[in-house]
């Protein structure tokens, strides 16, 4: 049984600016296969989580994407909120990533 002990940091991340940094960072790696990222991400799209772990997490998955993707192929991205029916706020945010690997 494995435990983990870390606190996770919590703080209000925009989203489109966290993908932006991270296109920033494989822009030479997507550049190789000439695959182009298309990220559709409402700029106020915001959420409460550990910003570091999200940006690793959502580095990796972009990164096997290109991986794993053909030479000249595509990686979108499309990031949106939706809420239940019944609190009629955003309580929940959709991440795609699609690649034509």
């Amino acid at each position: 049984d494995i435990e983990l002990n870390f606190q996770l940091k919590k703080s209000s991340v925009v989203l489109s600016s966290l993908f932006k940094k991270v296109n920033f960072a494989l822009i030479s790696f997507l550049a190789e296969k000439n695959i182009q990222l298309e990220i559709r991400i409402p700029e106020d799209l915001q959420l409460l989580a550990d910003k570091a772990l999200l940006e690793k997490a959502i580095l990796n998955m972009i990164k096997n994407a290109i991986v794993y993707n053909k030479q000249n192929g595509q990686i979108k991205v499309i990031a949106s909120s939706f809420s239940r029916e019944s609190s009629g706020s955003n309580d929940f945010i959709s991440i795609k990533i699609i690649d034509t690997g």
